[in-house]
């Protein structure tokens, strides 16, 4: 996470960790979504 802030020019870990809960989200419903087409 601390390599990505520093790639987009972030000053802390705060400001890129802002950014991440969208894709937390994102990634929990794709694993949700896989989890009902793999699991019948």
């Amino acid at each position: 996470m601390l390599a990505i802030g520093r790639l987009l020019g972030h000053r802390s870990a705060e400001t890129t960790l802002k950014y991440t809960h969208p894709a937390d989200a994102m990634a929990r419903e794709a694993a949700e979504t896989l989890g009902d087409v793999l699991g019948g």
